[in-house]
């Protein structure tokens, strides 16, 4: 029997702030520590929802700001739905590379949607959940962009303006929501990152260390 109840962990933050590895390094000491848990990602998670961020990702096709809002919260509704939920009822940790907050930093401040538009789409199109925990990783601008270089092109990266205004909502977000967001400066070694999660995580939930 699991005598922990689920929680819903997410992190946030521009492309090159590491917000992968920080994922998978935390599902790694948690499952150390014995708890059941599942790390995915967003856009994506379940079969379909991968299918749409494959067309999305791909640039073949342009779409405006509403649209591309419309098609994240589909996959996300499907997320939500198959895995996320159905997770945390069983008592399991979830991990999550992505979620509300990024709607809110990329399609609202980056592309143009105004807060109350994606605030009243989401009211009609998700089931209420919020996460319990999320990291917000926090980079310069430029050391985004030198990290992006050694990838394949993103759906995601954008010109250094783009990802302040990015930043610009990220850092609003956590100032609003402090009991929820923490925010950590991921310029630093991978390793320095994680302890500062992890330190966060064990006092927060009254976990042994890993």
């Amino acid at each position: 029997m699991i005598s922990r109840p689920g929680r819903f962990i997410t992190f946030e933050g521009a492309d090159g702030a590491g917000k992968s590895t920080q994922s998978r390094v935390l599902a790694k000491q948690l499952r150390a520590c014995g708890i059941p848990t599942i790390l995915t990602r967003e856009v994506g998670g379940t079969a379909g929802a991968e299918a749409i961020r494959n067309v999305w990702l791909s640039g073949q096709y342009e779409w405006d700001a509403l649209t591309e809002l419309l098609l994240v919260l589909a996959a996300r509704r499907d997320h939500i739905n198959k895995i996320i939920k159905p997770a945390l009822q069983r008592g399991e940790w979830v991990i999550c590379d992505r979620f509300m907050d990024s709607t809110y930093a990329y399609q609202g401040a980056g592309q143009g949607l105004s807060p109350a538009i994606i605030k009243k789409i989401v009211a009609l199109s998700l089931p209420a959940l919020k996460p319990h925990t999320t990291f917000v990783l926090m980079v310069d601008e430029k050391i985004s962009q030198r990290r992006m270089t050694a990838r394949a092109r993103d759906r995601f990266e954008e010109k250094i303006s783009f990802q302040k205004r990015v930043n610009g909502m990220f850092r609003k977000i956590a100032r609003q929501q402090p009991a929820r967001c923490l925010v950590v400066d991921a310029s630093r070694e991978v390793e320095a990152v994680s302890h500062t999660i992890w330190q966060h995580i064990a006092k927060k939930y009254k976990l042994r260390h890993a």
